[in-house]
């Protein structure tokens, strides 16, 4: 039955993509562009133990191409040699527009939507890190498609996946009868992973975003869990204000208890020029609502300088992170800094 849906589901987008009119012979535009980041960090875990280090965080290329209404994005990662996005796009107007491939779909504010050149303090918060890892994997991306519309200041989007990024399935005709006894499984495994979003830009309120998302995991798979958020973002000139509540919960197994994360955080920032900003994040991680003292709480304060007003090309962040574990007294310490460089060419 699940089946017959898909194909009914596909074979309609084909219907719809064939009716658009082609018009005049368009061009072909096209544009590189790509990250580096050089990371330093110290850590200090207790009164004997102390480490530091230099290190890549991120190395990226990436190639835009447009061909009228369709757009193409492909992105890797040089440090690991792993491809992270490989999507194709399409506009049928200002209000919809369909994705297709590899991508960052519908899910958590502070995880993969939040891009990686415009991460507010060294890193992405912990509680957004760990749902992207319990989820369809640390990178946030998964091949699927999704739908996405525009009604006055709202936006929604829905994406339907395998429900691990790590999955590319291309099933072709006769390889499960060829090697099914050698490295396929029998039974069913269907893209049943669904994460719906919405969001919404009060034109009343300049700077304001609110929204949130809920999704389900693949069961076939082994992935059986719900997931959801709420967040709010709101710059009204030199201050920046952010917060965000995350929840999972995996659903237990042979009549074991179901395990639900939580976690939240807090961030402000204050920008003292179009060069320099302060910044500052409490958040609060809890891998299990159902025990106690297992939870994690960071405090962490810097600033960062771009050399250029208003953009993210030339930028160094720095900031000191104090964490808290609830079931330890350790005295934990962390200094981090590091130096973006972005560029696309014209």
């Amino acid at each position: 039955m699940k089946l017959r849906y898909i194909a009914i589901f596909l074979i309609s987008s084909l219907f719809i993509f064939a009716n658009v009119n082609a018009g005049e012979q368009p061009q072909l535009t096209h544009q590189f562009g790509g990250t580096v980041q050089t990371w330093a960090s110290f850590s200090q875990i207790g009164p004997d133990t102390n480490n530091a280090a230099f290190g890549l965080r991120r190395v990226r290329f990436r190639y835009y191409a447009q061909y009228d209404e369709v757009k193409l994005f492909v992105q890797s990662e040089l440090t690991s040699g792993s491809l992270l996005d490989a999507r194709i796009e399409y506009y049928f107007n200002d209000a919809f527009n369909v994705r297709a491939g590899r991508f960052i779909g519908a899910g958590v504010r502070s995880g993969g939507l939040t891009s990686h050149t415009k991460i507010d303090i060294i890193e992405r918060p912990i509680s957004a890190r760990k749902w992207g890892a319990m989820t369809v994997g640390s990178d946030y991306r998964d091949y699927g498609f999704q739908v996405e519309g525009n009604v006055s200041s709202f936006t929604g989007r829905l994406w339907v996946h395998n429900g691990d990024g790590s999955t590319n399935n291309t099933n072709r005709a006769g390889d499960f009868y060829s090697d099914q006894d050698k490295t396929r499984k029998k039974g069913d495994s269907l893209p049943s992973a669904v994460d719906a979003m919405i969001i919404h830009k009060p034109e009343s309120i300049k700077g304001l975003e609110v929204g949130g998302h809920y999704g389900i995991g693949n069961e076939d798979i082994g992935r059986d869990y719900s997931s959801y958020s709420v967040y709010g973002y709101y710059s009204p000139g030199p201050l920046r204000i952010k917060a965000e509540l995350i929840s999972h919960t995996t659903n237990g197994v042979a009549g074991a208890d179901d395990k639900n994360m939580m976690g939240y955080y807090l961030f402000g920032g204050y920008s003292l020029s179009n060069n320099f900003e302060l910044l500052g994040r409490f958040e609060n991680y809890d891998p299990n609502t159902d025990f106690d003292d297992d939870g994690l709480s960071l405090i962490t304060v810097g600033a960062a300088y771009n050399k250029f007003d208003n953009t993210s090309n030339n930028r160094v962040v720095a900031a000191i992170v104090l964490p808290t574990n609830e079931g330890s007294d350790l005295d934990d310490m962390g200094f981090q800094v590091m130096w973006q460089f972005l560029f696309k060419t014209k």
